[in-house]
């Protein structure tokens, strides 16, 4: 045991759950302006310098043996001033997890698009629409994208209630977002409990996008879409907790 224990992160898809429902929550309240850039913000503060005691998880009935070594997490985030010249469309966040673990060695990058869409009903067509032809472009490049979509102003309804009672969130590939003939109504895709396993385990990255390593297709993704915010976030292994 650590004497840090009780102040250490022990998984990073719990502290990618807890944000996300962070950010819904300021949402419904109206509190802010932008979910992706109010996310991001969240996420470099509170996780960087975090000491991390467990290896992600793939699902919850996973329980991988915890790090010999002391782990940190560090965040980074990048303002991409040159990107989208040649006319693409606007990317809310581009996610970079890189490992440099005890056992590990690899990164990887998942293309966000963050929207706030109606708790009832489908999601108006104008919203929709935009939100499909940006996941077309993005499947000619990566089938990593997901699109997050937020509840408002209440959360998702679900059924079969004894399963889950309500979803703050549902996330959607965009491989499936972009062949949506009609927009999606209510709960239509994965929920943040499934998701935040695969948001931090790397089960649904693209080593392409990572920035870990000199890339062209990822000068060249960042040249043609509107990337408006890189999120870094870096686990790796140090010498001692302090």
């Amino acid at each position: 045991m650590t004497p840090l224990e009780d102040v250490a992160l022990h998984h990073i898809s719990g502290a990618m759950r807890v944000s996300l429902k962070r950010l819904v929550e300021k949402s419904q309240e109206d509190a802010i302006d932008d979910p992706a850039d109010y996310w991001v913000d969240l996420v470099a503060s509170a996780l960087n310098g975090m000491p991390l005691l467990w290896p992600p998880m793939v699902d919850s009935g996973q329980s991988p043996l915890p790090f010999e070594a002391p782990h940190r997490i560090e965040t980074e985030v990048y303002l991409v001033g040159s990107s989208g010249l040649l006319g693409g469309p606007t990317l809310d966040v581009l996610l970079q997890v890189w490992f440099e673990t005890e056992s590990m060695n690899a990164a990887f990058g998942i293309p966000l698009l963050v929207r706030r869409v109606p708790s009832f009903g489908p999601v108006p067509r104008a919203i929709w629409d935009e939100r499909r032809e940006t996941a077309l472009r993005l499947n000619e490049i990566t089938p990593c994208g997901r699109l997050l979509l937020l509840g408002h102003p209440d959360p998702f309804g679900a059924k079969p209630h004894h399963v889950i009672s309500e979803a703050p969130l549902y996330v959607l590939s965009t491989i499936l977002a972009a062949r949506m003939t009609d927009p999606p109504r209510g709960l239509s895709g994965v929920i943040l409990e499934h998701f935040a396993y695969d948001f931090a385990s790397g089960w649904i990255g693209d080593p392409v996008l990572s920035g870990g390593r000199k890339s062209p297709e990822l000068n060249a993704f960042l040249s043609y879409f509107d990337t408006a915010r890189i999120l870094r976030i870096r686990i790796r292994k140090v010498t001692t907790w302090t």
